[in-house]
């Protein structure tokens, strides 16, 4: 049950940042944004990783890990640069909504890089996220 009640709080996280961000940071370059609060991000984890893990905390991973980081970040650097430039033209909730296909992505990665088991039980629940995504950010068939 804990395990699914952080996924939970985790989300509700996120469901902040966007409005957050368009709040406070869309209207400032998107790579002064990036910057700042990764260095913000960074100085925070690096303060948690002392608090919790002491000064044995920094030693750094195996070289085999490190193509990993550097793909991560470039990913994440990519992402982040679209979802600023997504938020700054599209209502946020819209955005959101469209960010919930994640959820297909992140099945079909866990699957073929994690060998993670993909379901059939999938396939239904994934009809239902793009009927639900064609339904909130679909053309407005009441004609106003």
């Amino acid at each position: 049950m804990v395990p699914y009640l952080t996924a939970f709080i985790a989300v509700v996280c996120y469901g902040a940042v966007g409005p957050i961000i368009k709040k406070t940071g869309a209207a400032m370059p998107t790579f002064l944004f990036i910057g700042i609060s990764s260095t913000m991000l960074a100085i925070g984890a690096f303060v948690m990783l002392l608090l919790t893990e002491g000064r044995s905390g920094f030693l750094l991973p195996d070289r085999s890990k490190l193509a990993g980081f550097l793909i991560f970040a470039v990913i994440n650097l990519v992402g982040w640069v679209l979802y600023m430039y997504s938020i700054k033209h599209i209502p946020v909730a819209q955005y959101d909504m469209i960010a919930g296909l994640g959820i297909l992505v992140t099945a079909f990665f866990a699957s073929m890089i994690l060998g993670e088991p993909m379901h059939l039980r999938y396939i239904p629940a994934a009809v239902f996220i793009l009927i639900g995504l064609r339904i909130a950010i679909g053309p407005d068939l009441s004609g106003r």
